[in-house]
């Protein structure tokens, strides 16, 4: 039997173990590239804005899943949050971040999705990347600056998926 609602497809597999009836169900899903995530920072930042530098991770809490405005975390999922990297930009004093995973939990605390993802964060006004303040240090090598964004937790941003996602939901 197959049964298809919202973008998660529950299948139920019929079986017989030892001369008794039973049912599995596993539920599976997919985020479309595009999908989009309403989040709040929870982790804020001191993000380099060097050439070769290793991005800083941050974690969001996701508040919903959409696709075309419609919510579609799974109905057990109680807490969904996503992991990112993130480097400063100079030019547009901002926080340029890539989405690495995506985690839900259930009503028991249980981990039902964990997933790498590819994406990248859009601010509260619509722009790629959060707004931050420019940190200038000296030191004393040349160039003798060194400029790094920072960026503070509990903003707003829409986390945008860049590629499609698969996932199985774990009981």
């Amino acid at each position: 039997m197959k049964i298809k609602f919202s973008s998660i497809v529950v299948i139920a597999v019929m079986g017989l173990i030892s001369g008794c009836q039973s049912m599995h169900i596993a539920e599976y899903g997919q985020f479309p590239t595009g999908t989009f995530m309403k989040a709040t920072m929870l982790s804020g930042g001191i993000y380099p804005t060097a050439p070769n530098a290793k991005p800083v991770p941050t974690l969001f809490r996701v508040n919903g899943i959409n696709i075309n405005d419609i919510n579609v975390l799974p109905t057990n999922a109680t807490g969904c949050f996503a992991m990112a990297e993130a480097v400063g930009n100079l030019s547009t004093e901002r926080a340029d971040y890539r989405l690495t995973t995506l985690s839900c939990l259930n009503n028991d605390g249980k981990t039902i999705i964990d997933e790498s993802i590819k994406g990248f964060v859009v601010g509260a006004d619509g722009k790629a990347g959060i707004p931050g303040h420019v940190l200038v240090h000296k030191i004393d090598a040349p160039p003798y600056v060194e400029a790094n964004v920072e960026v503070k937790p509990g903003q707003t941003a829409n986390l945008v998926m860049s590629e499609s996602v698969k996932f199985q939901i774990k009981n």
